[in-house]
């Protein structure tokens, strides 16, 4: 059946008043985040680093975390929140950079399972001279919440480094959902 122009505006209107009539205030729910900032920043194989737990928490204020590679070793950099009881997605803004050729050294991001008792793969990204924002999300975040209510990132770079190469992190955080209801 082909409808017209006025039949579909007439069958939109019908269906926005039959919303309307059953409309019942108590069902809309709002749903807004709720930050778990970084605890604590730590790292091995950088020559210098700048920037500190704080930096990671408001994204696009140029107060990042700065890693330069040491020359000739891998490094790691783990990020951990405390106190954590339950979270949904983590949400970071970073670029690794490289000043002159690019590089095709690989970075990889990874959350610990307290549950498998290992590491497990969120990402995996090459140069980036731009930022880079990226949200993971999780349905069930009580399996990397280790009991004393600690939740641990971990960027693992494990080629050897390069002193013209940089890691920026400018926010890495856990969002809690929080949902309410209005009425």
């Amino acid at each position: 059946m082909n409808f017209t122009r006025e039949h579909k505006i007439i069958l939109v209107l019908g269906f926005i008043i039959l919303g309307l009539l059953f409309y019942d205030d108590e069902d809309i729910i709002t749903h807004k985040n709720t930050y778990i900032n970084a605890s604590s920043i730590n790292g091995t194989g950088f020559s210098a680093s700048s920037g500190n737990n704080t930096s990671l928490i408001t994204q696009m204020n140029f107060g990042y975390w700065h890693g330069d590679e040491d020359n000739g070793i891998p490094w790691s950099l783990i990020i951990e929140f405390h106190n954590v009881t339950h979270f949904d997605s983590i949400e970071t803004y970073h670029k690794y950079n490289s000043s002159g050729t690019a590089s095709t050294h690989i970075v990889s991001r990874y959350i610990w399972c307290e549950t498998h008792n290992e590491w497990v793969e969120l990402e995996e990204f090459t140069t980036e001279n731009n930022w880079y924002y990226k949200s993971v999300y999780f349905s069930e975040s009580d399996h990397f919440i280790m009991a004393n209510g600690t939740v641990q990132i971990k960027y693992v770079h494990p080629a050897n480094g390069i002193t013209s190469h940089d890691i920026y992190i400018d926010v890495c955080r856990l969002a809690a959902r929080e949902n309410e209801i209005i009425g």
